[in-house]
């Protein structure tokens, strides 16, 4: 760039005199190119960008040639040069007389206004020279001009449809004849313009609702997968054109984006990121696991490119990780069914270091932990529920329904619990819920309803204001929607709720919803309490664990003298709770024990053969079952399994205290 400077700083005033645009533009397109170079020095492309922007202006309004106006914007996109009034100039020149100088432009002088004007959206000077003009009005006088173009290159279209997408540009016409282009330049395209048109398809489609073409996109795709396949069986590395980790990273998010599920790309294009995983970075891993989530069937077809991504993270110790990526990460790998609790630990231990999740916004937070909770990975230390505090103020201010139900839905699960935040997200649900009902799904006013009477009846009472108030949301719901308001699920969830405020005496907030709905179709609490009868009745059916276990109660029954077993009723249906005990024993004197058998699922995942390791809804469900029946046992599944019969029985002993 120094050299530069010093063939510029003595020619610029010369060639502004002389009107010799072709020779300054000559020069932008030259700082262009070294701008663009890594490690070259600001001050002194803007040194450069200075004086030819200088020396350009004055010509600016009698330019005839598209390109002497592009060339320039160009170079100053490239560099982030929007200063000096020049590309403000330049992009009133090219909108002049409704963008006439457009009509003769070429493709590629198109390509690069939509380029750099998708650029200036980066900073707020660039923003500015934007809205000096009728950007909707340019944009559309290219687009004419290129729409009576029949062979755009591959290159051309990609820039163009990226643009569309950082512009957030709704043309259809335009977009369905760059695609139908591009499947005719698509055989002789780089690698970079298919992955990109792939990715801005899919901004388009996520951003702006567009629905390219069916055949179009089949097309793009049977190239693509062409050659990942071409690729992936090359003899030789000197033969193998693979595309970068950046590019498969966007492509498999542009499938997600569109929804496009074909196996015949999908295959080759999850293999090939599993096996880029140890060369791409943070960004790129966790864009990579996020679009396979969403792409099912996600963990089945491509497990082995899951693992990989996953293993490249934990091989680095999640070095150069921000919270965007390890929120990203944990949660397309829970929603994906991958339970190696090394890696969770290890995401754990990253999120607890300060500079990672400094600036988190409630998004991350959220996702972390709804992430744990769906693998059941309660943190070994309490460090990251104290970072999470400790952004208690932010999540207060700018959090969503969805991400404060998902946290304290996390929380509830994970038997955690920490007032400063469980304060913060409760005043922001009432926030919320004042500022309207469209924030709130039915789903998350039951889990936020349901992770509060988890926590506990001092929780409840805490926040009997805000429990007042999503009830009072559930009860209206329900006047104007009916059956339709909630799914089975959430009436299970509201019933389970509605016993705890008994057991704490909820007065009124009882009564809202046996009274919402009364004389349409009965009250919220007769069918939340049908629902939960359903689900009971459904629950009945044992497992083997549990005629196991039943067997082996009755051989104790049958030798015991004098007898000490007075009764085995298996799959007990408990009236006033609408919910089914395993087994319940009742004992010479008139005791009676629920013995429930826990499998994997009651119990956190990373707390091995830990009995008191329940997870919230387990706990939740002995809490009320205590109250019932007085006693309530679990045996683990690993006090079970794998063991013979005196084994067994003895552990049965311990239990019943026989």
């Amino acid at each position: 760039m120094d050299e530069l400077w010093e063939l510029v700083e003595p020619r610029a005033g010369l060639w502004s005199r002389k009107r010799d645009a072709y020779a300054i533009a000559a020069a932008f397109n030259k700082a262009g190119q070294l701008s663009s170079k890594h490690g070259a020095d600001p001050s002194s492309c803007h040194r450069v960008y200075g004086a030819l922007a200088a020396a350009y202006l004055p010509l600016v309004e009698r330019l005839r040639a598209p390109a002497d106006c592009t060339i320039p914007l160009h170079a100053c996109a490239k560099a982030g040069y929007w200063g000096g009034d020049l590309a403000t100039a330049l992009v009133r020149r090219l909108s002049a007389g409704g963008g006439a100088l457009l009509a003769t432009a070429k493709d590629h002088e198109h390509s690069n206004l939509w380029w750099s004007l998708s650029e200036a959206l980066k900073s707020a000077e660039g923003r500015q020279v934007l809205s000096s003009i009728d950007l909707p009005r340019l944009l559309e006088a290219s687009a004419a001009s290129l729409l009576r173009s029949t062979d755009i290159q591959a290159q051309v279209v990609s820039n163009i449809l990226l643009a569309c997408a950082r512009l957030e540009l709704s043309n259809q016409a335009l977009t369905h004849h760059l695609t139908a282009a591009l499947a005719t330049a698509a055989p002789m395209a780089g690698r970079q313009a298919l992955a990109n048109s792939l990715y801005a398809l899919g901004e388009l489609a996520e951003d702006v609702g567009h629905t390219p073409r069916p055949e179009d996109v089949r097309g793009l795709a049977r190239d693509i997968a062409s050659r990942l396949t071409l690729s992936a069986h090359a003899t030789s590395l000197a033969h193998r054109e693979d595309f970068k980790p950046q590019e498969l990273a966007n492509m498999l998010l542009g499938c997600a984006k569109l929804g496009y599920t074909d196996p015949g790309l999908l295959s080759p294009l999850a293999a090939a990121a599993g096996n880029a995983a140890a060369r791409m970075n943070p960004q790129e891993i966790s864009n990579s696991l996020y679009s396979l989530a969403l792409l099912p069937p996600s963990f089945s077809e491509h497990g082995p490119a899951v693992g990989a991504l996953a293993r490249a993270g934990l091989r680095t110790r999640f070095s150069e990780y921000i919270s965007q990526n390890i929120s990203n990460a944990a949660w397309a790998l829970a929603k994906m069914g991958y339970v190696d609790q090394t890696w969770y630990t290890g995401a754990v231990k990253a999120a607890e270091r300060p500079e990672v999740m400094r600036g988190a916004v409630p998004q991350a937070w959220s996702n972390v932990w709804y992430a744990l909770a769906l693998v059941r990975h309660q943190p070994a230390s309490g460090r990251l529920l104290e970072r999470t505090a400790e952004a208690a103020g932010e999540l207060r201010q700018g959090a969503k329904a969805q991400e404060c139900a998902n946290l304290l839905w996390a929380l509830a699960n994970l038997r955690l619990y920490d007032e400063r935040l469980v304060e913060a997200l409760a005043g922001r649900l009432g926030e919320l819920l004042g500022q309207g009902s469209e924030h709130f799904t039915g789903q998350q006013l039951c889990n936020c309803l349901w992770a509060l009477a988890v926590m506990g009846p001092d929780v409840l009472s805490r926040h009997s204001g805000l429990v007042e108030g999503l009830l009072r949301e559930a009860e209206r719901r329900w006047a104007v929607e009916g059956s339709v308001a909630f799914s089975e699920e959430d009436m299970v969830q509201l019933w389970q709720v509605q016993l705890e405020l008994a057991h704490v005496g909820g007065g009124e907030l009882q009564r809202i919803l046996l009274g919402a709905g009364e004389g349409r179709e009965g009250s919220l609490l007769g069918a939340a309490q049908d629902a939960a009868g359903r689900v009971a009745t459904d629950e009945v059916r044992a497992s083997d664990m549990e005629r196991q276990v039943t067997t082996a109660l009755e051989r104790l029954a049958t030798r015991s003298s004098p007898r000490k077993i007075e009764s085995i009723q298996v799959g007990f249906l408990v009236p006033e709770l609408c919910r089914v005990a395993d087994v319940v024993v009742e004992l010479a004197g008139g005791r009676r024990v629920v013995v429930e058998v826990d499998g994997p699922w009651h119990f956190l995942a990373n707390r091995p053969k830990d009995a008191a390791a329940m997870d919230g809804s387990t706990e939740l469900r002995n809490r009320q079952l205590g109250r019932v029946f007085g006693e309530v046992h679990s045996i683990p599944f690993w006090d079970w399994i794998f063991k013979g019969q005196p084994e067994q029985e003895e552990v049965l002993c311990r239990v019943l205290g026989l």
